[in-house]
């Protein structure tokens, strides 16, 4: 069985004290972000990946926040991904999804539960529960 690491890039935007989460086709939520290619560095990928998901333009990236892992397991492979959350400032609020996506939402962490994710995603947004809103 094939073993696969992954480092990626997660953003955590804030909008009037709610957090932008974003819909996949399975139906589960997760933040904006993803794989660092070759040569990139995570703030470049936020860049890239923001833009690509999002049509938004990252204004600013604070420092790394958290990083979590989670492991995936398939019949021919397993896969370790190590995920580096940032919180990031961007342009505007207007979103256009690609097709990764199927839906977003700003959502309250009170209300954090009631979105079916891994709970890599909750711990990072945990961390920021008591940060000023911005």
């Amino acid at each position: 069985m094939n073993q696969i690491q992954q480092i990626s890039t997660k953003a955590i935007i804030r909008k009037e004290g709610k957090f932008l989460l974003i819909k996949d086709p399975k139906g589960l939520w997760e933040l904006p972000g993803g794989r660092i290619y070759f040569g990139e560095t995570p703030q470049q990928t936020l860049q890239r990946e923001i833009k690509e998901e999002l049509g938004l333009t990252v204004s600013d990236i604070s420092a790394i926040i958290d990083v979590q892992t989670f492991c995936t397991s398939k019949i021919d492979a397993e896969k370790q991904y190590l995920l580096l959350f940032f919180e990031c400032g961007v342009d505007n609020y207007e979103i256009v999804l690609d097709n990764e996506s199927i839906d977003f939402e700003w959502v309250d962490l009170s209300n954090i539960n009631e979105y079916p994710m891994r709970d890599v995603y909750i711990n990072a947004l945990l961390k920021l529960k008591d940060n000023s809103v911005k």
